[in-house]
């Protein structure tokens, strides 16, 4: 299924659109990669590589940035990250090059088998700085800190680890001081603001989730 996303104009305000297609692999790629050249979506000039590796190559092309998610995309192809998944944007070191100003940005993001990866992202330095500032400003509607009680951020954490053993329900609330309807509780808040999803009689955390636990472990740092 291909899915797009735009903003568009309606008496309900802005709506995500998803249309299903079927074609050949390759004509896929080309219309999708038609559908977002067309989107209306801030966009930028850059250079980029999708993995940081001594092996990386740098490829011309844009990035574009919707409230969805952003693009990178050039000739080979594009490539799609969730604002859901992104773990952290930091801003590499500046230089200059024929009297230019160059900087760079790390996007570190969560891919389809829940790893962590980055990419790359150089351009002129002003735009780094205008497009890392409206990165951040998307990425702060995406925060569920404020939906997160002390407990269920232990909760998180002990999944994240591994340590926590849904087959002794009673005997993890009572880790914690509370009782067993009240673990459940907070674990079906927890899947209803998407940090949880069920998974072999149990829960595990989602990528959202596992996003968020990233961040608070850089946030401790």
């Amino acid at each position: 299924m291909l899915g797009y996303e735009g903003e568009f104009s309606g008496e309900e305000g802005s709506q995500l659109a998803y249309v299903q297609v079927r074609m050949r692999a390759e004509a896929i790629n080309d219309l999708e990669r038609e559908i977002l050249m067309r989107m209306n979506a801030r966009e930028f000039s850059v250079f980029f590589a999708q993995t940081l590796t001594k092996e990386m190559r740098l490829r011309k092309g844009i990035l574009k940035l919707s409230p969805f998610a952003l693009w990178l995309i050039d000739r080979e192809g594009q490539k799609r990250i969730e604002w859901d998944v992104v773990v952290n944007v930091e801003e590499k070191k500046r230089g200059k090059y024929k009297g230019v100003e160059y900087a760079a940005i790390s996007i570190e993001y969560i891919d389809e088998d829940s790893k962590v990866k980055s990419s790359l992202i150089i351009s002129k330095g002003d735009i780094i700085s205008t497009l890392k500032k409206q990165i951040s400003e998307i990425l702060s509607k995406y925060s569920v800190e404020k939906d997160i009680s002390d407990i269920e951020n232990q909760i998180l954490a002990l999944i994240y680890a591994g340590a926590f053993d849904f087959t002794e329900m009673e005997k993890m609330a009572s880790s914690f001081g509370i009782s067993e309807e009240e673990m459940r509780r907070y674990l079906e808040h927890l899947s209803e603001i998407g940090m949880l999803e069920d998974a072999n009689g149990g829960k595990r955390l989602t990528k959202r989730g596992i996003r968020y636990m990233m961040s608070m472990s850089k946030g401790s740092r």
